[in-house]
């Protein structure tokens, strides 16, 4: 086996979340393991990071979302808020004009 397959191997099982005794163990048979069982463990332990990190992108694109909504909802309300606000003043000016007036 390769020195770059070792080191792939190494970061994937430091990676994966598997006991310390488990790792250990691969890592230090790792001279005597066939090269097939190698790239079996590499494309396995690739394959689970990857969906991990699928579920992270997916997990903050959902949140991003729903963070959108509430940025949404919230500048609805203000404006709601900011509306209501202009019409009273608005009316009290209408009020203090006929009030001046008379």
């Amino acid at each position: 086996m390769n020195e770059e397959k070792a080191k792939q191997l190494a970061q994937l099982i430091y990676l994966a979340p598997i006991s310390k005794e488990v790792k250990e163990a691969i890592l230090s048979n790792l001279s005597h393991t066939p090269a097939v069982l190698v790239e079996y463990f590499i494309d396995s332990l690739q394959e689970g990071v990857d969906q991990f990190t699928d579920a992270v992108a997916a997990f903050f694109k959902e949140q991003d979302g729903r963070w959108s909504a509430v940025e949404e909802k919230q500048r609805s309300e203000a404006d709601r808020i900011i509306r209501e606000e202009v019409e009273k003043v608005k009316q009290k000016c209408v009020k203090a004009k006929i009030e001046n007036k008379i």
